[in-house]
């Protein structure tokens, strides 16, 4: 393996809400002793979302003269300061809509930047928030929906793909002409292939959900144990470890409630969600990276018991700042990261052989008559998708 370049090594260092002081010296060390490339530093650290991060870090050491070239400072801190007024906007506007929902009493559970940049990161200006993500009940999304009509956002899908989606996605995206998106989630599962594959059980979220203060209002959070694991299901399993701020998040989780987490509890509910082999890779790559504060004994547990498959899984679990971000790199990890050959059969099938009125959906089919020669045709289409879901 070629050694790291001490760009990457910055990229890497950058991704924690705060550094310690021996982290300090390590990034000053980096700075100081290297001749570096810092356009490409910049554009991989935008490509990891991490340049609100690198500024706040690097604006927090001292510097000799000319050690950090001017221009390239100031683009951060403009990056950081845009960041900042964003998600002031989108927290504004977050609190508007939560307070319409506490006003008729409908529950909603605050996921991803919402549920993080406050809470966890406690600077807004670390951690961007491009919507408003919240998990719902099923039984919540029609009286939920008309709200949000009230307070002007519109769902920009036709009628037959906002049907074909409420009945195959997990998610849906609601938008105002004057800014703010709040995307709905009834389904963690999020792709169709996953269904019955993979198993977040979000009446056990709901169950096990606290409540706290976010943009001014209160509204529910996951608990430690199935936030950790969520995030984990998200950087992992759904991005494939292409972005290194989704680790920051998983490190950001683990930090705060170093302590608190019960690691029995998350274990538990890993092996009933089918993710144990997802937690394991995502744990693997925060200690590797970060020394993430994670138990040898939680790893060993999680620990695949084929020696080769391990070894896979810990080659795969994203160690490449340049990850090649693919949807068919990203197929083929999940695949890899399934529990079980039960669960790569499912998976197959789900793939290989869906539902007519999926085929319809998925192709826009304008008759229903017309997904009978799909059902043979899809298979050798696959490879041509761009989105495999």
């Amino acid at each position: 393996m070629n050694p790291m370049r001490p760009e990457d090594q910055i990229v890497i260092l950058s991704a924690r809400p705060e550094l310690s002081r021996a982290h300090k010296q390590h990034l000053q060390m980096l700075v100081s002793h290297n001749q570096l490339d810092w356009g490409y530093l910049v554009k991989v650290s935008r490509r990891h979302g991490l340049d609100s991060l690198l500024y706040h870090h690097l604006s927090g050491c001292e510097w000799n003269h000319d050690e950090i070239p001017a221009g390239i400072l100031e683009r951060l801190r403009q990056h950081y300061y845009a960041t900042a007024c964003q998600n002031t906007l989108r927290l504004q506007e977050a609190g508007r809509v939560l307070n319409a929902l506490r006003k008729e009493e409908i529950p909603v559970i605050a996921l991803k930047g919402l549920a993080l940049a406050e809470p966890l990161y406690q600077n807004i200006a670390l951690r961007p928030m491009i919507d408003i993500d919240v998990m719902i009940r099923p039984a919540d999304y029609r009286r939920l929906t008309a709200l949000l009509e009230q307070l002007g956002y519109i769902c920009h899908k036709s009628a037959v793909q906002r049907l074909a989606w409420e009945r195959f996605g997990c998610n849906l995206e609601f938008s105002r002409a004057s800014g703010g998106c709040v995307d709905l989630h009834w389904d963690l599962s999020t792709y169709e292939r996953l269904k019955g594959v993979v198993a977040l059980d979000a009446d056990d979220f709901w169950q096990w959900s606290g409540v706290q203060t976010i943009a001014g209002c209160p509204v529910g959070v996951l608990c430690p144990e199935h936030l950790l694991l969520y995030q984990a299901f998200d950087a992992g399993f759904i991005h494939g470890f292409d972005r290194l701020l989704g680790g920051c998040d998983v490190l950001a989780v683990l930090e705060a409630f170093a302590t608190a987490l019960d690691w029995d509890m998350t274990l538990a509910s890993a092996r009933a969600a089918g993710l144990k082999s997802v937690l394991y890779a995502v744990l693997f790559w925060a200690r590797r990276l970060w020394a993430a504060p994670v138990p040898e004994e939680v790893l060993r547990a999680l620990r695949p018991a084929s020696r080769f498959r391990r070894h896979l899984i810990e080659r795969c679990a994203g160690w490449r700042v340049d990850q090649d971000s693919s949807s068919r790199r990203h197929f083929s990890l999940q695949f890899l990261l399934l529990d079980g050959t039960a669960a790569m059969a499912r998976m197959c099938g789900r793939v290989l052989v869906p539902s007519d009125d999926w085929l319809v959906y998925f192709y826009a089919l304008r008759s229903p008559r017309l997904a009978v020669p799909l059902r043979v045709l899809h298979p050798f289409l696959l490879p041509f998708n761009r989105q495999l879901r």
